[in-house]
């Protein structure tokens, strides 16, 4: 083959390359305007779930302050039991974001917040709401994170226009509160994932198209360094 010869092949490969990235680009653009409309459509489900969070955590804190208030009154309560307080979260992938240009799309990358702070300062992060390859309910650990909640007794008469019995009955709706804002937070889940899961197939998408691009220019690169060596 003559350096001529050599040289047509090579600027037909640079001419198919330049089209593949033109192409590549195209669809990296096209799977890219459906991430936003999948977010839109995930978030109302992920604010129910975080607004379960929120009322855990407010009612919670609120039949601890109920017993808390019982004694200053003469009430007797039971030995208490320990409750940790709540945090919606999804989990993190290096590709979540679709700009990841490694080789590792599927590598963990943390978590994403979908509530902050406890009891009844617990707030959702509306920003951070859609965000990540699914959603959980984690139980939070460490100091200033739990709360022991002590029953109210009845036996004992109060010392405040507020009776034990009343109390009590106060208590029980909150902790009922909390027990429902527990429920149904499966079915949430399971929708929230579904859409995440779509999410993340159109960023593996994203993903797969620029490191298509980044090959193919290595390639372009390669041959436009080459080409002087077969000048005539």
């Amino acid at each position: 083959m003559s350096k001529k010869e050599l040289r047509d092949k090579y600027q037909e490969d640079l001419q198919r390359l330049e089209n593949d990235i033109i192409f590549l680009t195209e669809l990296r653009s096209k799977e890219d305007q459906y991430i936003p409309q999948l977010i839109e459509l995930t978030v109302p489900t992920d604010q129910q779930l975080a607004q379960k969070v929120v009322d855990y955590n407010v009612n919670l804190e609120s039949a601890v302050a109920i017993a808390t208030a019982a004694i200053s009154c003469g009430c007797s309560v039971s030995i208490g039991v320990t409750y940790f307080y709540e945090r919606a979260r999804g989990n993190l992938e290096n590709l979540s974001g679709g700009n990841y240009g490694g080789d590792d799309p599927y590598g963990d990358n943390g978590t994403v917040d979908l509530t902050s702070g406890i009891g009844s300062n617990t707030t959702i992060n509306t920003s951070n709401l859609g965000l990540g390859v699914d959603s959980f309910v984690a139980t939070l650990t460490g100091i200033g994170n739990s709360v022991v909640l002590r029953t109210i007794n009845t036996t004992l008469p109060s010392s405040c226009g507020t009776s034990c019995a009343e109390f009590l009955a106060q208590q029980q709706a909150a902790v009922n509160a909390a027990n429902d804002a527990q429920s149904g937070r499966t079915s949430l889940i399971n929708t929230s994932d579904a859409f995440k899961e779509e999410i993340k197939e159109y960023e593996t998408r994203k993903w797969a198209a620029k490191a298509a691009i980044d090959e193919t220019q290595s390639k372009i690169n390669r041959i436009n360094n080459f080409l002087p060596n077969i000048q005539e």
